[in-house]
């Protein structure tokens, strides 16, 4: 389901209908400064940020069924299967572990993503971040605005990256550093 029409739903739903959450805008009128301002900003973020997981978790989704469903073809689950392993460690020890390092890189790498799916968000629900501001310099051909989003999606790739491969060191005790 496509971002945009996610967001009005959540905003028909959530704000209109259930009278939940706010609409638009990062503020209220009546929050002044301090530890409420947070707290307000939170509250107006989580219709944007749900969507952005919800728009996300279908693709993820498809990919984990995918490579789970190639794990299950794969020799050495025959050979476990065979062993009589019971189901909870054939996930333990067969599955979960070779389907975790694709997972975590596919997560590192989105990352970055987050600031080009949110121009149409961020349009929807009146919120001025960095998607907008790389949109409106685009058309307003504002080089160096358009080269300091850029290095900081760059910056975002790296990081990704980095989080990544220092969360399967972590995990995999055989990797090596090198």
């Amino acid at each position: 389901m496509p971002s945009f029409y996610l967001a009005l739903l959540f905003i028909i739903f959530f704000a209109l209908n259930l009278d939940l959450f706010p609409i638009a805008g990062l503020h209220s009128v009546e929050v002044k400064e301090g530890l409420w301002n947070y707290l307000d900003m939170a509250w107006h973020l989580i219709l944007p940020i749900s969507v952005m997981i919800f728009v996300g978790l279908g693709s993820m989704i498809i990919y984990i069924r995918s490579l789970t469903l190639e794990i299950l073809k794969s020799d050495y689950y025959y050979f476990a299967l065979s062993r009589g392993l019971s189901k909870y460690e054939l996930l333990r020890y067969y599955i979960f572990p070779n389907l975790l390092p694709p997972i975590i890189t596919l997560l590192g790498l989105s990352l970055p993503g987050l600031i080009g799916g949110s121009i149409i968000l961020e349009s929807i629900f009146g919120i001025e971040g960095m998607g907008q501001l790389f949109f409106i310099s685009a058309l307003s051909r504002d080089y160096p605005i358009i080269m300091g989003t850029l290095i900081i999606t760059a910056f975002l790739t790296l990081l990704g990256n980095m989080l990544a491969d220092l969360i399967l060191l972590k995990l995999n005790p055989y990797m090596k550093e090198e």
